[in-house]
């Protein structure tokens, strides 16, 4: 049986998530900062999720989703509205390589 790494690896999805952060917050005017705070996060912990360097957990991104002024669902569907449309994106790109 093969053990799991503990390393966390990011996904599309993750990265997409973050970018669904990051576009909420310039649209509404707020600092990292800020955002950390109304999320009861440390700054350097939303950094990271933002970049996806490591997976938020659901209670984070619940925090997150409220100083966003967002439900969790509204975020979480956000990004996959970005990771879907960055996966489009991909699947031309490689079909245009291939000729």
């Amino acid at each position: 049986m093969a053990r799991r790494s503990k390393e966390f690896r990011a996904t599309n999805y993750h990265r997409a998530i973050g970018h669904a952060v990051m576009e909420r917050q310039t649209k509404i005017g707020l600092s990292l900062e800020e955002l950390a705070d109304r999320a009861r996060l440390v700054p350097e912990e939303l950094r990271q999720i933002i970049a996806a360097e490591r997976e938020g957990q659901l209670t984070e991104l619940m925090g997150v989703a409220a100083g966003l002024g967002l439900q969790v669902s509204e975020l979480l569907h956000r990004a996959e509205v970005i990771e879907q449309q960055s996966g489009a994106k991909r699947a031309k790109r490689a079909k245009r390589r291939k000729g």
